[in-house]
């Protein structure tokens, strides 16, 4: 495959990765703490068209950023690394980069449930738990990034 054809394919995979982590920062660290501090009305009334949005953005850029590492694995032939560190840190990313994406569907159920449920105790109880799990979706990136720069050193 051509050097710039490789890349395309590495800055094309950081840059939805960034997309997708600066999401899930953003979401963590800005908006559901100020999320949380709003009067339950105004929580519903952000949380709906968010929560919409959050989910035709979101889901397509990870799937994205999956796909491309798949290529760009497929491009350096990350299929015959087995023998050293490097193919099994591939591998290891891929496992946790499948398992952040399959949280997605998760959060998005509590997301619809918290989107048909009155503001109130309930409501603010399903806020509490998909800021939980925005909290194990980061703990799974920061795994990510650390298997990241492992690879870009041979690991």
């Amino acid at each position: 495959m051509p050097v710039w054809v490789q890349i395309v394919l590495q800055y094309a995979h950081i840059f939805f990765a960034i997309f997708w982590f600066g999401g899930v920062l953003t979401a963590d660290f800005l908006i559901l703490p100020v999320l949380s501090g709003l009067k339950p009305d105004t929580q519903k009334e952000f949380s709906v068209p968010f929560g919409a949005r959050v989910e035709r953005v979101v889901i397509p850029v990870a799937a994205i950023v999956i796909l491309l590492g798949i290529v760009r694995g497929i491009s350096v032939n990350v299929f015959s690394r087995f023998d050293v560190a490097y193919g099994w840190t591939w591998l290891a990313s891929l496992i946790v980069g499948l398992g952040l994406l399959s949280m997605l569907p998760i959060i998005s159920s509590q997301v619809h449930r918290l989107q048909a449920t009155e503001a109130g105790p309930q409501f603010a109880a399903l806020l509490d738990r998909i800021k939980a799990l925005t909290v194990v979706e980061l703990l799974g990136f920061l795994v990510i990034l650390g298997l990241m720069i492992a690879m870009r050193f041979g690991y």
